[in-house]
């Protein structure tokens, strides 16, 4: 297999026409033009094989081999081997196993260990080599000339990164009750990770991307399907669930390093972990702000936030932020249930999330500044005569102490577990002899309805099921309601 992707583009123009009905380049001003092109190209070679044996219909053998070559590598580390292999033992197949065929229709051991390479770099399709950009101008004799200069910082050690993960699991049919369940235990690894590491700003160029630590997830997964007749009800339910750890096992930078306003990698702890300051509450009076003297550099006053000063060196810093938790969950569940009975069918689909957290920013809080407003949040903002009791620090233009994106915190950092209703369809298919007196094939009204219950305590109107990085900045999904009428003729 073969992957090549090459992009070439050309542009020309000029600006400074006299009126809208010109249109040729010559129409324009001679000072107003420009000329610019380029061209990209990324390539990747793979080559694949399997093996598949099975024995007696009891043993089943499956063995993979890849070995892939990318052209954003050096020669020297441009090729990667990947194998994997799984093993099947159908035991409900056995001879001895036949004495419980009335209570088993299935039972299955199962496990596998293979690897996996990723060399995506985001958009720097060449972090092995140094490119340049044109469009400088340098002094030269007196006058300028153009020029060009190096646009990128290149590592030519860098290579694949690699997943490797195991399993082991079973899959197991009763008989008499319809019931079927699936478990996996799995513990994938991921080393050599590509990122790019923080460089001084003397550095002078965007940071080289390095292979910088490693990264383990494990956990369990299950699944149950259960099926069954009760005095002509004919139900189904199925439930799909998942309790996965995820911890940076080694990384190149001893201390933690912020990566982001919210985000800080460190060992030991869940990729992309919350990090903030931890706030215990709002300085309500002259007294708290007292007790409670350690500052973000600025002026503070009552009814913006405190935070804990971990170091106890009297200011509030960089040093004294901790972590606030994860944006990927732990657990995750999802149950769909159906029913059909003299016509008529329901089906209801569950989805659910726990053991992660959110933060609000952006539209979540909006902002208090001349372009800007808050949200309805801040009708609970902090006042010390109207409103003594407030939830919200106090509304202000410059909001330094209390700004979600320039110091984030635990204040702005919470709960997103939540239980929604995805989906909800109730059908009813018309009588056999109304169809036959409209001379049509078959009729059904429905009616189907998405997004139409959340429970969590997540910000009020937003969205918990949002992408990781920005679930307190999107708007919540739309609640849909559908009637309709399908006629087959």
């Amino acid at each position: 297999m073969q992957e090549a992707y090459n992009f070439n583009n050309v542009q020309g123009y000029r600006t400074g026409f006299l009126n809208n009905n010109l249109y040729v380049l010559n129409a324009g001003a001679p000072d107003g033009q420009a000329a610019t092109g380029g061209a990209s190209a990324l390539n990747l070679r793979s080559y694949f094989g399997r093996v598949n044996y099975v024995f007696d219909s009891k043993y089943l053998v499956e063995a993979n081999m890849r070995y892939d070559g990318s052209s954003r590598f050096s020669p020297e580390n441009r090729w990667g081997t990947f194998p994997s292999f799984s093993l099947g033992w159908r035991i409900s197949e056995e001879e001895f196993f036949k004495g419980l065929a009335s209570t088993f229709s299935e039972l299955k051991l199962r496990g596998g260990w293979g690897m996996l390479g990723n060399q995506n770099t985001t958009s720097n399709y060449y972090p092995a080599i140094y490119t340049i950009s044109p469009g400088y101008n340098y002094p030269l004799g007196g006058s300028l000339s153009p020029g060009v200069t190096v646009a990128n910082s290149a590592n030519e050690n860098i290579k694949w990164e690699s997943t490797t993960s195991w399993n082991i699991g079973a899959d197991v049919s009763f008989a008499k009750t319809s019931l079927d369940i699936s478990f996996d235990y799995f513990v994938r690894n991921t080393s050599d990770i590509l990122l790019q590491l923080p460089v001084p700003i003397t550095f002078g160029l965007p940071a080289p991307f390095q292979n910088a630590g490693n990264v383990k997830n494990n956990g369990i997964e299950l699944q149950v399907h259960k099926r069954g007749i009760v005095n002509k009800f004919k139900y189904s339910a199925s439930l799909v669930g998942s309790y996965i750890v995820n911890k940076i096992t080694n990384w190149k930078e001893l201390d933690p390093q912020p990566y982001s306003s919210y985000y800080f990698y460190n060992t030991g702890y869940p990729v992309r972990a919350f990090y903030g300051l931890e706030a215990t509450g709002i300085y309500r009076s002259e007294a708290d702000l007292a007790a409670n003297p350690a500052k973000v550099n600025g002026n503070v006053g009552v009814g913006d936030l405190i935070y804990k000063d971990q170091n106890n060196d009297g200011k509030i810093d960089g040093k004294d932020r901790v972590y606030l938790g994860s944006p990927d969950p732990k657990y995750t569940f999802g149950v769909n249930l159906g029913g059909e009975y003299k016509g008529f069918d329901i089906q209801i689909f569950l989805q659910s999330a726990a053991g992660v957290k959110g933060y609000l920013w952006g539209e979540a809080v909006g902002g208090i500044s001349g372009s800007e407003k808050p949200t309805e949040a801040f009708l609970d903002r902090f006042h010390p005569t109207l409103n003594p009791g407030g939830n919200m620090p106090r509304a202000l233009t410059t909001w330094t102490q209390n700004s979600p994106s320039t110091n984030p915190s635990s204040f702005w950092t919470i709960d997103g577990s939540y239980l929604r209703m995805k989906n909800l369809t109730v059908g009813y298919n018309l009588p056999s002899g109304v169809v036959n007196r409209l001379k049509i094939k078959g009729a059904k009204v429905y009616y189907s309805g998405q997004n139409l219950l959340t429970f969590s305590k997540f910000w009020d109107g937003f969205d918990p099921e949002a992408p990781a990085a920005s679930r307190g900045n999107f708007y919540p999904q739309v609640k849909t309601n559908t009637i309709g009428l399908n006629v087959n003729f």
